[in-house]
């Protein structure tokens, strides 16, 4: 009986600090998360030229899947523009006071 108890309470505390050690490494991988998702968006001054680059392949529809934006073969990020996002942004420039003018360039 004395070996049943000896096994039970190991068997016990190695779940217990199992469940610690997955709980930490959850909290880090969502704080590395939540840090990676805040962006430092600089203010938009007056006159400023909104510069689209038009250097790559544009889609009808921009993909947001990080699936399709990933590049299988060198595991590098690549964006997919879509038509509709320089629409949107041409939009919203034409909203913002303080946008002057928007330039493409290739």
């Amino acid at each position: 009986m004395k070996q049943f108890f000896k096994f039970m309470l190991a068997s016990m505390a190695g779940f217990t600090l199992t469940i610690i050690i997955v709980f930490f490494l959850l909290i880090g991988l969502i704080a590395s998360l939540l840090s990676f998702a805040e962006q430092d968006v600089e203010p938009i001054g007056e006159n400023t030229v909104l510069y689209i680059n038009l250097n790559q392949t544009i889609y009808d529809r921009g993909s947001n899947s990080p699936l399709n934006s990933m590049d299988l073969f060198s595991l590098k990020p690549s964006r997919q523009l879509g038509l509709n996002e320089i629409l949107e942004s041409i939009y919203y420039e034409k909203q913002d006071s303080n946008y002057f003018n928007f330039c493409f360039y290739h």
